[in-house]
């Protein structure tokens, strides 16, 4: 997983700038080279769940270095539908979802190397952990959630789930919380007395 991340340290530094934000061509970017590593691993890795378990974890740890790109490089703004950055991250969801649905359909089928297909239930398994691999896009639903949110209970409503995708990327709680922290201070909306607030009050004890 860290060699992925380290291959696209440069690629993921640019996230949430200009370039990306006004072209998809960054995130498909970072899809292809995940895709590329996928291909290499399912030589290598006969276990399919083995493979989908690395799959996932290599990208829900790419999806949580994406989301801290935001936290770090984008300004404060008061966040509408509209605001660019969501429009960009409505369309780099979609990349990714069509990443994991290549993924699941290649892991389901045997290889072209002469490898026999996956067992019933081998392939049942795999299945299953490639539908996990969608379910955390949610992280996208539960970013825009918050950064639209308008008051505090609807923030902390939220908290919970995002603190928990970053713990599960990777990340200890103090670093998640921090991420957490930096998320509010780019909306314009949350003055400095609500974060922290919203910090001591309720994350510092989730």
């Amino acid at each position: 997983m860290r060699l992925v991340v380290e291959t696209l340290r440069d690629l993921m530094g640019k996230l949430f700038t200009k370039p990306h934000i006004s072209s998809g061509k960054i995130v498909g970017e970072i899809v292809a080279t995940i895709y590329d590593y996928f291909s290499d691993f399912r030589r290598w890795i006969k276990e399919r769940r083995h493979l989908m378990e690395l799959m996932r974890s290599i990208t829900r740890r790419i999806i949580a270095v994406y989301i801290e790109a935001l936290t770090k490089n984008h300004r404060s703004v008061t966040w509408d539908d509209n605001s660019p950055a969501l429009v960009r991250m409505a369309s780099d969801r979609k990349d990714f979802r069509e990443l994991m649905k290549k993924v699941k359909k290649r892991a389901l089928v045997g290889d072209s190397h002469g490898s026999r297909p996956a067992s019933s239930s081998s392939s049942s398994e795999t299945a299953i952990m490639a539908e996990v691999l969608e379910i955390d896009l949610d992280i996208f639903a539960v970013l825009r959630r918050l950064l639209l949110a308008k008051s505090v209970p609807s923030i902390i409503i939220e908290c919970g789930s995002y603190l928990q995708f970053f713990m599960e990327a990777g990340y200890d709680k103090a670093q998640a919380k921090d991420s957490f922290q930096r998320l509010l201070a780019i909306k314009r909306s949350v003055g400095r007395k609500t974060r922290l607030t919203v910090m001591q009050e309720h994350v510092d004890h989730a």
